[in-house]
C-alpha cells in the first residue's frame, strides 16, 4: 500500500508535479496581490509577490524547453488510437500544444535577453495555439460523455432503476477505460457506436438528472476533473487574446484551480484522463 509521503515523494520527483505546484504558486500570488491592491494594501509586498510570480512564469518556461519533443511523440502515439474520435481529436491537440510550446520557449528567450522578437506577437500565436488545444481537449471531454451517455441503457439493464445507476463492475468497464501501461490512454479501446440501437434503447428508459450526475460521477470521475481543468484553462489564453475581460484576480483564480485539479491527478492517477 502507498502511504502519503511516498506520494508526496514521487509527486515531487516528477517534473510535471513540481511544475504543478510552481503553477499554483504562481497564479496563487496573482489572486494575492490583486486582493491586497483593491484593498490598498502594502505596496511593497505587492511588488515582492508580483516579482515571485513573474520569476516563476519564467522559471516554468525553463523548466518546459524540449518540452514539444515529447507531446510530437504523443502524437504519433495518437496515431496508433483504434478510435477515430479519440485519434483526430488528440493528435491535433498533441500538435497545437506542441507548436505553444515552441512559441513559449521563444517568448522566454526574450526575456531573459538571448533573443530580440516581437514578443506580442509570439505571445498571440502562442495564445492562440494554447486556446486551440484547450478547446480540442474539451471535444474530448463531451466525446467521453457521449460514451458514457450511449452506454447509459446496458447500465441500467444490468444494474438496476435508472435513477440510481451505480459504479460499474469491472466486466462492462474495461470496454471504456483507459489502458494504464499506455501512453496518456494512447491506445484506448472503445467499443462501436450503433446509432439506431442506441437511440432506440435510450429513448425507451427515463433516466432522472440525479440518476446521471451519479453515473457520470460513479464510472467517469477522471472526465469531470479534467473537464474542470481545461475549462479553468480556457479562461486564461482567451483573456490574453482579448475574447473575454477578466481582472487579474480572476485569472489567478482559474489558473489556481485548474493547477490543483492537476496536482490532483498527479497525486492519484484514478483521476487522470
Amino acid at each position: 500500500m502507498v502511504t502519503s509521503t511516498q506520494q508526496l515523494i514521487k509527486l515531487l520527483s516528477s517534473t510535471s508535479g513540481r511544475d504543478k505546484i510552481y503553477r499554483s504558486i504562481q497564479y496563487g500570488g496573482k489572486v494575492v496581490w490583486w486582493r491586497l491592491e483593491q484593498q490598498g494594501g502594502n505596496v511593497d509586498i505587492v511588488e515582492r509577490i508580483k516579482i515571485l510570480e513573474s520569476h516563476l512564469s519564467t522559471g516554468r518556461k525553463l523548466f518546459r524547453i524540449l518540452a514539444s519533443v515529447k507531446l510530437l511523440n504523443e502524437a504519433l502515439a495518437y496515431l496508433q488510437n483504434d478510435d477515430p474520435v479519440i485519434r483526430l481529436v488528440m493528435t491535433l491537440s498533441k500538435l497545437n500544444s506542441a507548436l505553444y510550446m515552441l512559441f513559449d520557449h521563444i517568448i522566454w528567450a526574450h526575456r531573459i535577453g538571448l533573443a530580440q522578437v516581437d514578443v506580442q506577437f509570439y505571445s498571440r500565436l502562442s495564445n492562440r495555439f494554447w486556446l486551440a488545444t484547450l478547446l480540442l481537449n474539451l471535444t474530448r471531454d463531451l466525446y467521453e460523455f457521449f460514451l458514457l451517455f450511449n452506454d447509459l441503457p446496458q447500465i441500467t439493464k444490468q444494474y438496476g432503476e435508472a435513477s440510481s445507476v451505480k459504479t460499474l463492475h469491472e466486466p462492462h468497464r474495461h470496454e471504456i477505460a483507459r489502458d494504464e501501461g499506455d501512453l496518456n490512454g494512447a491506445s484506448i479501446s472503445r467499443r462501436g457506436v450503433s446509432w439506431h440501437r442506441d437511440v432506440t434503447e435510450r429513448d425507451s428508459i427515463r433516466v432522472s438528472p440525479t440518476g446521471l450526475v451519479s453515473t457520470i460521477w460513479s464510472n467517469r470521475k477522471e472526465v469531470v476533473f479534467d473537464t474542470v481543468k481545461n475549462v479553468c484553462d480556457l479562461a486564461l489564453p482567451a483573456s490574453s487574446l482579448g475574447y473575454v475581460e477578466l481582472t487579474p484576480g480572476q485569472r489567478g483564480m482559474y489558473g489556481l484551480v485548474s493547477s490543483l485539479v492537476g496536482l490532483l491527478t498527479i497525486w492519484d492517477s484514478r483521476y487522470k484522463l
